[in-house]
């Protein structure tokens, strides 16, 4: 495995016995780039979007170093992409505040896409007590607003098919003590198997 201490640039340690041979995908928030790495911490490729999957070939028309991006901030008006290896856009999806996209996303094999994002629990289904991890009983609860989870499938063509709300599944009162009950779940993946 290889990593890097104290913030420096580049590659700092790399143990061969204990890495695999391959690549590394990875994305540079703060420059909105998605960058390929080698073992020896040199950029292969570098795409604009912020990202963190290659698609197999399968799911790209049978071409390979296909990403999967987004331009602009999460929750802000973001922009699904996917380019190709030479940075050339293939597919953009643009949110236009149907959805607040965040941390995952991915291509299904129908050609569809699976988008993770926010969504704000309706008013009326937002509990007055709650109870869950870290906390002791049941504790009363004053909130204006909520937030939740939503997984999204949309086409190509940009027709939202598949919808899925976390509010009209899951106990709206079992909240994280930590969170503090705004972020009420707070998926970090998805996986399509």
């Amino acid at each position: 495995y290889a990593w890097t201490l104290h913030m420096q640039k580049g590659l700092s340690q790399w143990n061969k016995a204990k890495a695999s041979e391959g690549y590394v995908i990875m994305s540079i928030r703060h420059l909105g780039k998605t960058v390929l790495v080698d073992m020896n911490g040199d950029i292969v490729r570098m795409w604009d979007g912020s990202g963190q999957e290659m698609l197999p070939p399968e799911m790209a028309n049978g071409e390979k170093g296909h990403v999967l991006v987004t331009k602009g901030m999460m929750n802000q008006g973001s922009v699904l992409q996917e380019r190709d290896w030479d940075n050339n856009v293939v597919w953009e999806y643009d949110f236009k505040g149907q959805l607040q996209q965040h941390h995952d996303w991915q291509k299904l094999p129908s050609g569809n896409y699976l988008i993770l994002s926010y969504s704000d629990v309706p008013k009326e289904k937002i509990p007055t007590t709650f109870y869950g991890i870290g906390i002791e009983g049941e504790k009363s609860l004053s909130l204006s607003s909520m937030q939740g989870d939503r997984i999204t499938e949309v086409t190509p063509g940009g027709e939202i098919v598949w919808d899925w709300k976390g509010y009209d599944h899951l106990d709206l009162q079992k909240i994280c003590g930590y969170c503090g009950g705004v972020d009420w779940t707070h998926f970090n993946a998805i996986h399509y198997c």
